[in-house]
């Protein structure tokens, strides 16, 4: 199971690492200086919740819970997978 790891900066904005796969300049994966929707984090732990819940939704693709877009939609209820189309048979 791939291991992530994150850092907050004085800014509060946010990077994130996979462990088991790092690039040769260090640098992080990802990197969120605010909510997806650009609103600001309000603090530290706002943005550490925020990277948690993606973690764990990155970790468990069955989890519950996603990583929401803006302070008012986090956490986000994972969205039901789309079914796959049924293939077309060609008639005979």
């Amino acid at each position: 199971m791939t291991q992530y790891r994150f850092e907050i900066d004085t800014e509060n904005a946010i990077r994130i690492w996979d462990n088991e796969n790092p690039n040769d300049s260090g640098a992080p994966f990802m990197f969120q200086p605010d909510w997806p929707d650009v609103t600001p984090w309000s603090d530290a732990a706002q943005a550490t919740d925020w990277a948690e819940v993606f973690i764990a939704a990155l970790v468990d693709p069955l989890s519950e819970f996603v990583a929401g877009n803006a302070p008012d939609t986090h956490p986000a209820i994972r969205p039901e997978p789309e079914p796959e189309p049924e293939p077309e048979i060609a008639p005979e």
